[in-house]
């Protein structure tokens, strides 16, 4: 529509590009509509082969986040708190307290990752597969799920070393207080010990905040760019 096309030029002059080094409106047109099929069969081969490249784009980025999910659930079962839990009613799932806010924080230091928000690396990169891969020629490739693969095993480390200061100091909290027990049988060890694991739970999670930023921030900017390579630059 003209009113369209005059609102894509303004765009390219905002963004200070040449209609001569830019994407004009003709090739747009021009590269579309050679792309798009012509039944509904098509259509549907088209609307799958997009979907997938942007659940993959997802997929690798939740992936990561999920190893804080599992960090939680760690914690939790060191400090007590998993008799508790945080009820979804949206998506009736519960999860764990100290998983819940690991994931709010990820989720945080995701929007302001630095030079700009990683949900704004994540736009561009699409952005790219459309300059890449026009409509029609999405693919998949094998390096691509083998990519996500490792997204994946990589959200299981994350999740160990995240939880991993936190296991070795209630086991250091369990002896301490084993020894207690069999040292000065008079003192009831549940009732002390429940209190101690808790408080000093909250306390290292604390100290662990601002490392576990730092080591989400550097990952996730990795996994943006070893996706932006398989999906923007397909090489099979």
């Amino acid at each position: 529509p003209p009113a369209l096309g005059e609102r894509f030029d303004e765009l390219q002059q905002v963004a200070h590009q040449s209609p001569a080094l830019g994407l004009s409106r003709a090739d747009y047109a021009r590269q579309s509509a050679a792309a798009l099929p012509q039944n509904l069969v098509g259509y549907a081969a088209v609307a799958i082969g997009e979907l997938l490249l942007g659940l993959l784009l997802g997929l690798g980025v939740a992936a990561i986040l999920a190893g804080l999910q599992i960090a939680g659930q760690i914690v939790d079962q060191q400090a007590g708190f998993g008799l508790g839990s945080i009820i979804n009613p949206e998506l009736d799932s519960t999860g764990s307290v100290s998983g819940q806010a690991l994931s709010f924080l990820g989720l945080t230091a995701f929007l302001l990752m630095e030079p700009f928000g990683g949900h704004i690396r994540m736009l561009r990169i699409l952005v790219e597969t459309f300059e890449t891969l026009p409509v029609g020629e999405a693919v998949v490739t094998r390096s691509a799920i083998e990519l996500v693969g490792g997204l994946v095993q990589q959200s299981l480390v994350l999740g160990i070393r995240v939880a991993a200061p936190m296991v070795v100091m209630m086991s250091l909290i369990d002896l301490t207080l084993g020894f207690l027990g069999h040292s000065v049988p008079q003192v009831n060890i549940q009732a002390v010990g429940y209190a101690t694991r808790a408080g000093l739970c909250l306390l290292i999670l604390a100290a662990l905040l601002s490392g576990v930023t730092d080591v989400l921030v550097s990952l996730m900017g990795d996994a943006l760019d070893s996706l932006r390579e398989v999906l923007v630059y397909p090489t099979g």
